[in-house]
């Protein structure tokens, strides 16, 4: 009896065995299916790799699904490397959209993480009526950061701090009849005292800091944080004290 027994437990034994053996490479797939993927997870800058856009430009779709922070400049829903991205002497840029930021015209500096997308395949979703086509949406008919239907873009993109770039405007020398149509003006023109008290506000808010005076007298907020930059060509105004001056008007302009 107990030599049967003790065969019976050799032989349940063994089978125990050989269902673990069988179980063990099934378990594994199902182990491996089951494991978060960089492509299953939420795109955020703890869990993004850093990247340049020159280098996802080199070959786009290598890094299509990939989840990156890329250092650039943003404006008008585009993330560009530098300015020569901007004027299109490279093509180191990507599409981007800055959400709950309200108004962003300008030029903005910062770090800016997504998952890389393609504008076309965005675009032949939303016209197939997929209503799960990843990204935010411009006005129901297209992507955010896809102004045209072609290229990379950074699906539901965020960004830290973002600071005015201080991108210089590249234009040619000024020539022709214009270019010499400035001369300087004397005390009796009859809009000096005019613009004189727009020069003494601005200089004023200029000086304490008021963002809300400088941005309606410097044309929107952009502008106004610009002037209030260590970098700004205007920093001197800052100063308080005297500043030489001179006053010119343009010759075509009402007298």
């Amino acid at each position: 009896m107990g030599q049967a027994r003790g065969g019976l437990m050799r032989v349940m034994g063994f089978l125990i065995i050989l269902l673990a053996a069988i179980a063990a490479p099934l378990a594994a797939p199902l182990a491996e299916a089951q494991r978060p993927t960089s492509t299953s997870m939420v795109c955020a800058p703890t869990n993004s790799e850093p990247a340049q856009l020159s280098t996802i430009a080199t070959d786009p779709a290598k890094w299509l699904g990939h989840c990156v922070t890329v250092p650039g400049v943003y404006a008008n829903e585009r993330v560009y490397a530098d300015a020569d991205a901007i004027y299109a002497k490279t093509g180191a840029s990507i599409g981007g959209y800055v959400d709950g930021r309200g108004s962003m015209d300008g030029f903005w500096r910062g770090e800016f993480t997504g998952r890389i997308g393609d504008c076309a395949k965005a675009a032949a979703d939303l016209e197939a009526g997929l209503l799960r086509s990843p990204g935010i949406l411009i006005d129901g008919n297209r992507q955010a950061g896809c102004k045209t239907a072609a290229g990379p873009f950074l699906q539901f993109m965020s960004q830290g701090q973002l600071v005015p770039a201080g991108i210089a405007r590249a234009t040619a020398p000024m020539t022709g009849p214009m270019a010499e149509s400035f001369a300087p003006v004397l005390g009796n023109w009859r809009h000096f005292p005019e613009m004189q008290k727009v020069v003494g506000d601005f200089l004023g808010a200029l000086r304490a800091g008021d963002r809300k005076a400088l941005s309606a007298l410097a044309g929107g907020d952009y502008a106004a944080e610009r002037l209030l930059t260590d970098d700004s060509a205007l920093v001197a105004l800052r100063k308080p004290g005297s500043l030489p001056s001179a006053t010119f008007a343009d010759h075509f302009a009402e007298s």
